[in-house]
């Protein structure tokens, strides 16, 4: 009975020790983070409203919940990111993970040897950033030769964040004088020592006789120098010294980082700028090998130099350092006569530049380590509260001319600088009418700067380089087209223009559907978001050509600028899609947060038994934004899509009416139905089985449900979801390159894409059949420039090509699926502002529903009869959220 009563108490037991365990852990990691300095409890109150209300300590909540929340303990420290790079699990606490390394690391182990001091580098994987303060004032050495550079240097002072002594070295009289005027307009002069020092050694002799005492005075210091190149461009050595101070000074926060990683890596000795991309070519031994030899020997540094060997060193003298980094260097106890006086048709090979490219095998002797700015990864990783706060502060950020350019903005009441923070710059918006947010990012990733605010980037680094912030135009700014209105008076008779015709249609199991697109009349919602009477012809008809060549605007033909508030309208669009072989047409629909939208042509059919083209339906269930992409924002969206048991529900309930009418396209009985975002729905298995549900009560089959394949979800198996088929949605998922630079494009600084139609054919007929159904699409063209001011468009299509693809997507459909469901989805009938579109145009009239016609002939197995019947081609009526 004991026994019994013992293994009763055992579990019990053991859940008790455990809840004990976990209590000691919270409260020692509690007390970790406390005395790390690195938790700002202000900051975390003020950024966690929830937390401020509580009675909860904001280090319990973090060690309790916020890190698994993905909540930053500081600004300085972003929970998500550093989770990311470490690859921890949801359960792993970051911030006690950076500590407990950090202390691992503090002094790192030292390479073996000083043959290669690329060995020596502190990689940027083993930096991470504390938020220490710096022991005593830093000191800061510049040396100004030239003097009229004295304000642009020593301006630079004001980002350092920190208490500083100025110590400044210089040849003349005349240009102290001159540099303490400069002091004294920027408040510098009890900050500041000016030593008139003799020219021996360039900018390093001065530097390390002339101050030997005073560098060992200070344990942090950063070393600058005016350098102007003079043997070279004038420009050379403006971009140089910019790309070093960038690196550098160029921002408090930059500073503030530099300044942590010398205090968090007791090892670490100098932190210095990446190479300017215009030295590449002087970043060996090359012609200093000797003075580097001398030098070294002189520290009993015993290592062999090359000529050819490439080697480290801070390139433009200049960096941040320990004092004891430099050590070894000033136990040499270097006199004026150790250096010689500036030669001007000498630039290399001399003592001081033998130290200049000896200098980290001077700090690796002493033991310690040298590093690349931080800059890149400061930038990478700064938290969305640091960037807005560099931004407010600037005042580069015109919150008046951001309302006024995007209304959705404004509309909405968002705040200006927190919409570009969190994702106005991500979709290339401007932040003032000078900045041009898309020309600056593309810039910036080019030189590495990759998923980095362009704004935060110009602030912090562009500036300072000189880098511009607007496109400069090398061509044309801007273009005279003559005589457009008869360009397009002269359609009809060019060649590529086809009439309309009554063709022969062959029967055939394939039936192609085109996506109908119902934007084609005002609606209360368009009318709010974007100006009352807004149709899609609004934005077609305000295109313009980005190249020579370039078909825009398409103006449309027979059917006008039509209005689908008139049934005659969709009647003769009927007519036509039958007339060239259209089985029918898929309606994109749209149900966003539990009701209705852009409904005319849909009521208009299912009203009217005439209308009795088949059609089906594509729920385009994705939110709708500002940016037509469908992708969800906290800023940005203008209506959202919800999926939740309820709407479920009632989104059958929606579509009721139309999968349970005579004319609704089948498969075996079961009404089709195209979903565009499956994987948007919580538990899509779930949602399924309440339509099917919904189905049997109502005495109906159950839904034939097919996946679109999409840019958001790939070439998605539908049986993931619990679907039964596919559908091809191209232009989506066909790879291929960018060809936008064999055009004659208007505007040099073109930020669109080009893609040539053919090799997308050629991409899409190469794809190999899946193991599961899947029905193949088509686009007959492609051209987004009436939507984006950077729009993605095909060049090389043509009627023909697009006949070519669609007659061997319909045979390959004939050899790959049963008979019931060979099925051909066309995108689109009527996509105008996209460019996807079979109705006739002004410029090639009926041909691309020729071409249809003349695919599904040639794809036929059967021969040709006339007339029209109810077994031919027809319409699926198709709904996508915000086109």
């Amino acid at each position: 009975m004991s026994t019994q009563v013992k293994a009763m108490k055992l579990p019990s037991t053991l859940s008790s020790l455990r809840r004990i365990g976990q209590r000691i852990k919270l409260s020692q990691e509690q007390r970790l983070i406390d005395g790390s300095g690195l938790f700002d409890r202000t900051f975390y109150r003020a950024s966690y409203p929830d937390v401020a209300q509580s009675d909860l300590d904001p280090v319990l909540h973090y060690a309790l919940h916020g890190h698994e929340e993905g909540r930053n303990p500081s600004a300085a420290f972003n929970t998500k990111q550093y989770r990311r790079r470490h690859r921890l699990a949801e359960t792993q606490n970051p911030l006690i993970h950076y500590i407990k390394t950090r202390r691992r690391r503090r002094i790192s182990k030292a390479p073996s040897s000083l043959e290669d001091i690329a060995a020596w580098q502190l990689e940027s994987d083993e930096i991470e950033l504390a938020t220490l303060p710096p022991p005593g004032e830093i000191g800061v050495f510049i040396h100004l030769f030239y003097d009229d550079l004295a304000k642009e240097i020593l301006a630079l002072l004001d980002n350092i964040p920190y208490p500083y002594r100025v110590y400044i070295s210089t040849d003349t009289t005349a240009k102290q004088r001159s540099i303490e005027v400069v002091l004294a307009e920027l408040s510098l002069t009890e900050k500041a020592v000016i030593k008139v020092l003799p020219n021996r050694g360039w900018d390093i002799g001065p530097f390390l006789v002339g101050f030997a005492s005073e560098i060992a005075s200070h344990d942090i210091c950063l070393r600058l120098q005016g350098k102007k190149s003079t043997s070279e461009d004038p420009k050379y050595g403006i971009e140089w010294r910019r790309h070093i101070f960038s690196e550098l000074v160029g921002h408090p926060i930059l500073v503030r980082r530099i300044v942590s990683l010398l205090m968090s890596y007791a090892d670490l000795g100098i932190v210095m700028p990446s190479h300017w991309d215009g030295i590449s070519r002087w970043l060996s031994v090359g012609s200093n090998v000797d003075a580097m030899q001398s030098v070294l020997r002189r520290l009993s540094v015993d290592v062999r130099l090359r000529r050819d060997q490439k080697v480290e060193f801070a390139s433009g003298s200049m960096y941040w350092f320990r004092s004891r980094a430099l050590g070894p260097l000033l136990d040499l106890k270097l006199g004026w006569d150790d250096f010689s006086p500036p030669d001007e048709g000498v630039r290399d090979a001399t003592f001081a530049h033998g130290i200049e490219r000896s200098l980290l095998f001077c700090v690796a002797k002493g033991g310690l380590r040298w590093s690349f700015s931080p800059v890149k990864r400061l930038l990478s990783e700064m938290t969305e509260q640091v960037c807005q706060q560099i931004i407010e502060q600037s005042g580069a950020f015109d919150k008046g001319y951001y309302l006024e350019k995007y209304r959705d903005v404004a509309r909405n009441q968002w705040d200006p600088v927190k919409h570009y923070v969190h994702e106005g710059w991500k979709d290339n918006r401007n932040p003032a009418p000078d900045f041009n947010g898309r020309y600056y990012k593309d810039l910036i990733e080019k030189a590495g700067y990759v998923d980095v605010n362009p704004l935060v980037h110009f602030l912090m680094v562009g500036r300072a380089r000189g880098l511009s912030a607007q496109r400069r135009l090398v061509g044309q700014a801007t273009i005279v087209v003559d005589d457009l209105y008869g360009a397009y008076r002269r359609a009809e008779d060019a060649p590529t223009y086809v009439q309309e015709t009554t063709p022969s249609i062959h029967p055939s199991a394939v039936k192609a559907i085109a996506f109908y697109l119902p934007q084609f009349h005002p609606f209360e919602e368009n009318n709010r978001f974007w100006g009352r009477g807004f149709t899609e012809w609004t934005n077609t008809t305000k295109a313009q050509p980005m190249f020579e060549g370039h078909y825009q605007p398409r103006l449309p033909g027979e059917l006008g600028f039509y209005d689908t508030r008139i049934k005659d309208v969709i009647k003769r669009q009927m007519e036509l899609a039958r007339q060239y072989g259209i089985h029918g047409f898929c309606l994109h629909h749209y149900f966003l947060e539990g009701r209705p939208v852009m409904r005319v042509p849909y009521n208009h059919i299912l009203a009217d038994k005439s209308l009795d083209l088949p059609f089906c339906l594509h729920w385009a269930n994705e939110p709708w934004t500002a940016q037509w992409d469908g992708e969800a924002r906290q800023q940005g969206t203008l209506l959202t899509q919800r999926h939740t048991p309820e709407d479920d529900l009632a989104f059958f309930k929606d579509i009721e009416p139309a999968i349970t009418d005579s004319r609704y396209i089948t498969v075996d009985g079961r009404p089709l139905l195209l979903i565009y975002r499956p994987s948007l729905f919580p538990n899509i298995r779930a949602t399924v089985e309440r339509w099917q549900a919904c189905c049997r009560a109502i005495g109906l089959p159950p839904l034939f449900l097919a996946a679109m394949q999409t840019i958001f979800d790939g070439d998605v198996d539908p049986r993931a979801f619990g679907f039964d088929a596919a559908v091809e949605f191209p232009p989506h998922n066909l790879p291929i390159p960018n060809v936008s630079g064999s055009v004659s494009l208007y505007d040099p600084g073109f930020e669109g894409a080009i893609f040539d139609y053919r090799a997308a054919v050629e991409k899409a007929l190469a794809r190999q059949a899946p193991s599961y159904p899947c029905f193949r699409g088509i686009v007959p063209d492609w051209d987004c420039t009436p939507r984006r001011s950077t729009p993605a468009m095909f060049i090389n299509s043509h009627p023909a090509v697009y006949r070519e693809w669609l007659e061997k997507i319909c045979v390959q459909t004939h050899d790959r699926l049963p008979v019931d469901r060979q099925f051909v989805f066309i995108n689109a009938w009527n996509e105008w502002a996209e460019g996807a579109y079979l109705e006739p145009d002004r410029k090639y009239g009926y041909a691309y529903l020729q071409a249809t016609a003349d695919a599904l002939n040639g794809a036929s197995r059967a021969p040709p009869r006339i007339g029209a019947g109810r077994d031919r081609p027809g319409v699926v009526l198709s709904a996508q959220a915000g086109e």
